[in-house]
């Protein structure tokens, strides 16, 4: 998969710089192959970041085992009581999301400045991508098993460095914008205990931002395709005149 990344970059970026050696159509043909690559192993890859998450309950070790251990016991599983996120930008499934952006979109410029049309397939699969980030923006901020949410590990009050009443912040307002189970109102209300017990998992919120970030370049992607929408590309001068900035030599 990366090796197929890898050259439709280095096509695209040779139809840039005005290269004899290749042309629009093997570059979109390129694009298409990898896009769809990528479309059909991204979930793998998320799934897999989840697996890897290392979470507690009473039947194991005192350093914990993956979930996908978990989910292979057999019979009643015991309840979760903590679970420790790794990164996601550390993880290739981020590579893999802003790869296949980075690679749809490139095929949308080459659709709007060959074709004067927005990739007919763009805003679907942007749209599936942002499905399968939701769903693990949500195990996210929902945990992993029956333990804490995002908000109560935040909120709750515990004495932090010495200073008692004191909680993590959270960009609530970015969060809310994707997050569709709950609502501010619904936080305010919310009763945070008071304890220092709570395990703040800082991977965990990192993680939380970053797939916002994701979700956020989708969001602006498809605002954007959808505005070109509404235009007739084909009466844009503009159009041409990206085309010849863009791709040198090319007419």
């Amino acid at each position: 998969m990366i090796a197929s990344i890898s050259v439709f970059d280095e096509l695209f970026e040779s139809l840039l710089d005005g290269s004899s050696l290749t042309d629009e159509k093997k570059v979109f043909h390129a694009g298409v192959e990898s896009a769809a690559l990528l479309a059909a192993n991204i979930e793998s890859y998320l799934n897999d970041y989840i697996n890897s998450t290392k979470v507690h309950h009473n039947n194991c070790s005192f350093n914990g085992e993956t979930y996908l251990a978990y989910s292979d016991r057999k019979g009643r599983k015991p309840d979760i009581t903590k679970s420790e996120f790794i990164k996601f930008q550390n993880h290739q499934a981020n590579f893999f999301s802003y790869s296949f952006l980075k690679i749809i979109n490139n095929i949308n410029i080459l659709s709007l400045t060959y074709d004067k049309k927005v990739f007919k397939r763009y805003n679907e699969n942007l749209e599936a991508v942002k499905v399968q980030l939701l769903r693990i923006l949500h195990i996210l901020l929902r945990g992993i098993g029956g333990e804490i949410d995002a908000y109560e590990m935040c909120y709750t009050i515990r004495e932090i460095r010495g200073l008692s009443d004191s909680y993590y912040k959270l960009d609530v307002e970015r969060i809310l914008k994707f997050d569709k189970n709950t609502s501010l109102n619904c936080l305010i209300s919310r009763q945070f205990k008071n304890s220092n017990n709570i395990y703040y998992d800082v991977n965990r919120i990192v993680s939380i931002y970053s797939i916002i970030n994701i979700l956020e370049d989708i969001d602006n992607l498809k605002h954007r395709s959808e505005q070109l929408e509404k235009l007739d590309l084909s009466e844009l001068t503009e159009i041409s005149e990206i085309k010849k900035i863009l791709f040198k030599n090319k007419s």
